[in-house]
């Protein structure tokens, strides 16, 4: 009975056995989940060939995943927008101030094709990579 009362007892709420081994413990606050960016409502004008899909692979579609939870700004995805829209030689125009939405749809429809490829036994980890069977 001492034993279980013992942590109600002392400031820092050690059990018996943490002050005669002399441990402490500590702890650690919960992080907040950063919102989704797949569940970022993306424009449906925004359409996509499984060939422009195939040119990136999972660590691309991490680093845009980067892009749109650290950037709310065109100008900072402008070069993002211009650097894909040139890889995967996509003949759409992008309105200005659609950059985002525009990325957004890219990343959910790249991640859409990924999960599909890893499906049926296929990997990309980049656009360097060749697909691979698992």
């Amino acid at each position: 009975m001492i034993v279980a009362i013992f942590p109600f007892t002392n400031k820092d709420r050690k059990r018996l056995g943490d002050m005669l081994a002399g441990t402490v413990v500590v702890a650690q606050p919960r992080r907040a989940l950063l919102q989704d960016p797949a569940k970022v409502s993306a424009s449906q004008d925004f359409r996509f060939t499984r060939a422009q899909l195939a040119a990136y692979g999972e660590f691309e579609v991490q680093v845009l995943q980067r892009v749109l939870a650290e950037s709310n700004t065109a100008k900072h995805m402008a070069p993002v927008v211009k650097a894909i829209t040139k890889k995967i030689r996509y003949a759409g125009r992008i309105p200005a101030g659609q950059e985002r939405a525009f990325l957004a749809s890219f990343y959910q429809a790249q991640r859409r094709h990924l999960e599909e490829r890893l499906l049926v036994g296929k990997r990309k980890t980049s656009k360097l990579a060749q697909e691979v069977d698992l």
